[in-house]
Parts: structure tokens; C-alpha cells; sequence
């Protein structure tokens, strides 16, 4: 049993180490800021009797929430479905959150604290990577075939053998894109509004666009200057 303590201890300070922590963003250490990265965990630590408030890339909306231990812990968005506000219930232990927008997915890790250990974060927002904007945007690599639900298609679709940029119509709602791996399973890719238009790290074969219930494919065929 002692071995197993031990090895407990030891593994311990590694798991913490795999999150990361978010660090004041200014002079109030209440107001704090953390890097976005789709491959990290964001450790979050709420006192007892305190809410905190997380608030996304004001360009996102939040689709799905989904909380490991939903009677220890609240979690609520606001109307424009771009903020969170994370609040302990009594008793508040150690749990996961996994938040997924229209644009990124987020994983957290909540910690359930005493009031007064440490310096509690009121308001945390997050910093983005902004992608390069393709030199030649309206120069496409490649040729496209799309097909589903045509309220879904882009009037703009290009790549530049980096970037794939999409773009639609005014006032039209923007779907989540997910690009398509093998045996159809879907994930989220990284990209970010820039000028009017989507822009996406990375050019993909497939790509798959959802709105509510309605969906649309975006296939890739290799231009002549791609094919060995």
C-alpha cells in the first residue's frame, strides 16, 4: 500500500503539470488571460461562494457544454452564447468541462476551492493565434465539388496549399466546418474569421459543414501543379 501512495505522489505533480494555468492579464490579478491551444487543459480553481466568468472570442458561439460532475458544479451561458459563468456547488469537488463553439473546443479542468487560498480570478478571456493571411486569398490551388444542403455552401472557397478560405454570403449563419478523417470521423478544425471570411489552418481532401440539422460536403480535387 505504501508503494502505491508513493507512486500516487509522484504521478501527481506530472498530471498537474500537463495543464495549464492561467496568469494575470494586468494589474487587477482577478482579471486573468490564457493562450488558446486545442491539444491543452486549462485548470480552472473556484473558491466556495464565487462565480467565474469565461469569456470566448466574441466572433464564436458556444454549441455544446458538457460538465463532468453537473451536481457539484454550475455552469450557465450568457444569451450571445460566447461567455461562461462557472460557479461551485456545496460540496465542489474535481471535475472536467469540454466546451465546443461554432469555431474551437476548449477542455478544462475544475478545482473546487476554500475562500482565501489564493487570488481568486473573476474574469478570464483567452488569446488566439492569429493565422497568416494567404498571399494570394481569391487564387485557388485547387477545385472543389460540394454537395448536400446548398443553404450551406461558401460563394467563396479557395486554398492556397496552407489555408483553405471560405467565405459566405451576407447574413447568411455560419456552419461549423469539420474536416473528415478516415471512416468518416469528424473533428473540429482550427481557423479564424479574417476580412469576411473563414479562414482555416491547413487544406483537408474533405470538409464537412453543419448548421442545426443541416449539412453540406466540401470535397477536394488536387490541381495539376499538387499531383506528383
Amino acid at each position: 500500500m505504501r508503494r502505491v501512495l508513493a507512486l500516487i505522489a509522484l504521478l501527481a505533480p506530472v498530471a498537474s503539470m500537463a495543464e495549464v494555468v492561467p496568469r494575470a492579464g494586468g494589474c487587477d490579478p482577478h482579471i486573468q488571460t490564457v493562450a488558446y491551444d486545442a491539444n491543452e487543459v486549462v485548470a480552472l480553481r473556484v473558491a466556495s461562494g464565487f462565480a467565474l466568468t469565461v469569456r470566448f472570442a466574441a466572433d464564436e458561439r458556444i454549441e455544446t457544454v458538457t460538465l463532468g460532475d453537473p451536481q457539484s458544479w454550475s455552469v450557465q451561458t450568457n444569451h450571445r452564447a460566447d461567455t461562461l459563468v462557472i460557479k461551485p456547488l456545496l460540496p465542489a469537488g474535481v471535475t472536467n468541462l469540454t466546451v465546443v463553439s461554432d469555431a474551437r473546443t476548449y477542455a478544462f479542468a475544475l478545482y473546487g476551492t476554500a475562500a482565501g487560498e489564493g487570488v481568486q480570478a473573476y474574469l478570464l478571456t483567452f488569446t488566439y493565434p492569429a493565422p497568416p493571411v494567404p498571399s494570394t486569398p481569391a487564387l485557388a490551388a485547387a477545385t472543389y465539388r460540394l454537395s448536400g444542403d446548398k443553404a450551406l455552401w461558401p460563394v467563396e472557397l479557395s486554398d492556397d496549399g496552407h489555408f483553405t478560405r471560405l467565405r459566405w454570403a451576407a447574413g447568411v449563419p455560419m456552419p461549423a466546418v469539420y474536416r473528415v478523417e478516415g471512416w468518416g470521423r469528424r473533428a473540429l478544425v482550427n481557423g479564424a474569421l479574417r476580412d469576411g471570411a473563414y479562414v482555416v489552418e491547413g487544406v483537408f481532401p474533405r470538409l464537412m459543414l453543419v448548421l442545426g440539422g443541416q449539412s453540406a460536403q466540401v470535397r477536394r480535387a488536387m490541381a495539376k501543379e499538387d499531383r506528383p
